[in-house]
């Protein structure tokens, strides 16, 4: 990847303890001390170009298998700890200008930091945000671990959000379908299964780093959050049952849309049979008496036409009150 081809990134820090908070933009790491009163959070957005990775490296003494990962964004969900940090990665969902957007973020843990990085420009974390701004709240009276629960706790609120409205869009597509399956609605099925796909491909991977916390306690998540951040692992696994039910719906659906055109399709044809079967005698009639024959008797009769029509007007009736008693349409 061509360090010219990256967006300027857009850098954020938030330094905060018990008693005060400050938040400031800036270009660069280079300024920054190791040293903070409290917790910092340095969250980064629009990538991160070789330059800030190697800022990152100085200040904090990352890994360079790390920074490789993130410049190059060869990454899948997953949970690493290092000697000097925790690394984690995983992947936001949430909407931009209507199009459900899969972005892929890391986090770095250390002793007294966070570095969220993401690959666009947006994330979940208003809320996280707008409760650091909050004095005396539990975010800002604890340790830079219960940042990262709670930054990972926005991401899997998101998740649920997201399947919620799936969900949703799916009973009030259902509905359209019983009324009138047109070959719009086929279209919505599809995008819906491709929004499901990308938010269980997002959510999936998550199951193995639970695994990894568990099996592999890290030094940088203290006790009093490790209950924390197992309930977000637990939320994963609900979210991951929840985008297998609306996977088994999505499939219910497409095959309601299917049964209901079929069903449609069969009422068209059967009132096409029915008006088919009673022209049958009708076009017997008429090409009975359109013979070019010279000497057929019923031509001299002065009221044998109106009688004639009387009879297939006879015959139609008749028919159409048999068909209507066989409740054929």
């Amino acid at each position: 990847m061509s360090e010219n081809n990256l967006q300027k990134p857009n850098i954020t820090v938030t330094e905060y303890n018990s008693d005060e908070i400050r938040e400031y933009s800036t270009d660069s790491l280079e300024t920054l001390k190791k040293d903070v009163k409290g917790v910092r959070w340095i969250d980064i957005d629009n990538e991160c170009g070789k330059v800030l990775c190697e800022q990152m490296s100085r200040l904090y003494n990352i890994h360079p298998v790390v920074l490789e990962s993130i410049y190059e964004k060869d990454q899948s969900p997953k949970l690493d700890d290092y000697q000097d940090f925790l690394f984690a990665v995983a992947t936001m969902i949430y909407k931009k200008e209507q199009a459900l957007v899969a972005e892929g973020i890391s986090f770095l843990l250390g002793d007294n930091y966070v570095i969220s990085i993401g690959d666009l420009d947006g994330d979940v974390f208003d809320k996280v945000r707008k409760e650091l701004h909050t004095p005396k709240s539990r975010i800002r009276t604890s340790g830079p671990d219960y940042l990262l629960y709670r930054l990972m706790d926005s991401i899997t609120d998101d998740y649920f959000a997201t399947l919620y409205e799936i969900e949703e869009r799916i009973y009030r597509l259902e509905e359209e379908i019983i009324k009138d399956p047109s070959d719009s609605l086929l279209a919505k099925i599809r995008e819906i299964k491709s929004d499901n796909q990308l938010v269980a491909k997002s959510i999936i991977p998550f199951k193995e780093s639970r695994s990894i916390l568990i099996n592999m306690p890290s030094k940088f998540i203290t006790s009093s959050v490790a209950p924390y951040m197992n309930d977000v692992y637990d939320h994963i696994k609900e979210a991951i049952g929840l985008s297998e039910t609306c996977r088994v719906m999505i499939s219910d659906l497409m095959q309601l849309f299917y049964a209901s055109t079929s069903y449609k399709l069969n009422e068209i044809i059967k009132v096409l049979t029915v008006i088919s079967t009673i022209f049958i005698p009708l076009t017997f009639i008429v090409g009975l008496y359109g013979m070019n024959f010279k000497h057929i008797p019923e031509f001299n009769i002065p009221w044998a036409y109106p009688v004639l029509l009387g009879v297939m007007l006879v015959i139609t009736l008749l028919m159409i009150y048999y068909f209507k008693k066989k409740k054929w349409f």
